[in-house]
């Protein structure tokens, strides 16, 4: 079953912290430096909602044991692709 715009905006708007009109004032600013283009509030608050639901939901700050496990996950990768490149030469 498909997420219409309107179920859609529902959930996002429940979901999301309140911007203050400094927020959207300050989203505005960004929106036309960034693209050239001027929007009004209303549209502003939307997208800016939109973002800040996609960071909530993409961002999570990782563990110092997640960050130990990455990093010897990284250095494994590194000592694999070294010694590969020595083989072909």
């Amino acid at each position: 079953m498909g997420v219409g715009p309107k179920r859609y905006t529902k959930n996002l708007k429940a979901n999301t912290m309140r911007l203050t009109d400094e927020n959207i004032t300050s989203f505005q600013a960004l929106y036309k430096q960034r693209f050239g283009k001027e929007i009004n509030r209303e549209e502003a608050y939307e997208k800016a909602s939109k973002l800040v639901r996609l960071m909530q939901i993409v961002y999570k700050p990782m563990t110092k044991e997640e960050y130990e496990v990455t990093q010897k996950r990284r250095e494994e990768i590194f000592a694999k692709n070294v010694k590969k490149e020595n083989a072909q030469q």
